[in-house]
């Protein structure tokens, strides 16, 4: 697919004379109700009538809605488009550090396959960081595309005592941070965890508005229905959070349950996913004090779309 890139609008750091020459203008504009436009960048995920992951979209074939007004889209681009990824892994998923490897939990042995499978097969191309959370965020690896360190800093990684909570509201909050402080348009989040904290899960909300109104998209990795969640929430209600989480973009949560012997099937549906997700541009009035609500629609029979439900404003 061809990428189409239409001119857009750029901002830098003015001087104090240029901010003055702009304010005068910027009034007027408000006072005559001129609606002030920058262009955005919004990604999602779109499936056709049997289900499949659609690989072939043309621009006639969607269209945007920003508050009910149509929007012209002047950019269009699948995997081809440089993207940002950030891993974010639960120290509880990993053996505690005097435990020996034939004693790891059996979570720890399979996102370790999973996540060396990801960068084998894709990650290990792209720019990536790592990080970790339990009682508090850590990062582990900042942005490299370096498969080496990826692998090291992951297999380094050794769980806490057992009598330590993991609170993930504040690691989310800081990794979301960190991919938007990026240039890239197109940025996503995995995250690999045993459970959502009851903590987090009384900051939902908030965490779902942030990532509905950032440019992240979240992909989840859940070993709630095969370990035991020590002090985190039950299988179903962590794995309803996470859903709630990950509804806000155009991600999805993948339970490793549903394929204990074959951790490649889960590497499968994700790098399937990720490959054909796609990213336009349009212009937008939204503002972040006022954002849009967003629709994406396509136009082939019983195709379905998931997207942040309102344009992105706080990361482009």
């Amino acid at each position: 697919m061809k990428i189409a890139v239409a001119g857009r609008s750029q901002s830098g750091n003015g001087s104090c004379g240029l901010c003055g020459l702009l304010l005068p203008l910027l009034l007027l504009a408000s006072s005559t109700g001129i609606a002030q436009t920058k262009q955005v960048y919004v990604t999602a995920s779109l499936v056709d009538r049997n289900h499949l992951f659609i690989e072939n979209l043309t621009p006639d074939e969607v269209q945007i809605f920003e508050d009910g007004q149509p929007r012209k889209i002047e950019f269009l681009a699948m995997e081809q488009l440089p993207a940002a990824y950030g891993i974010l892994i639960e120290r509880a998923l990993m053996p505690e550090a005097d435990v020996d490897a034939q004693s790891a939990m059996a979570g720890a042995t399979l996102s370790k396959d999973i996540l060396f499978q990801l960068i084998d097969k894709y990650l290990g191309r792209q720019q990536v960081f790592v990080g970790s959370y339990g009682k508090s965020p850590e990062d582990l690896l900042d942005f490299t595309g370096d498969s080496f360190l990826m692998k090291e800093a992951i297999q380094s990684l050794t769980g806490p005592h057992r009598t330590i909570e993991s609170f993930l509201y504040p690691a989310l909050f800081s990794a979301v941070q960190k991919l938007c402080e990026r240039h890239e348009k197109r940025r996503i989040l995995l995250l690999f965890l045993e459970a959502v904290d009851p903590e987090t899960a009384g900051k939902i909300r908030p965490l779902r508005n942030l990532l509905a109104s950032s440019n992240v998209e979240l992909f989840v990795v859940s070993f709630t229905s095969r370990m035991s969640t020590r002090g985190g929430l039950r299988p179903a209600l962590s794995d309803a959070s996470l859903k709630e989480l990950t509804d806000a973009t155009s991600g999805e949560v993948y339970s490793a349950a549903l394929s204990r012997e074959h951790p490649e099937d889960v590497v499968r549906r994700i790098l399937q996913q990720m490959r054909t997700l796609y990213t336009f541009g349009f212009e937008s009035t939204s503002t972040p004090d006022k954002p849009g609500n967003l629709v994406i629609k396509c136009s082939r029979p019983d195709s379905r779309v998931r997207h942040h439900p309102m344009v992105p404003v706080l990361c482009q």
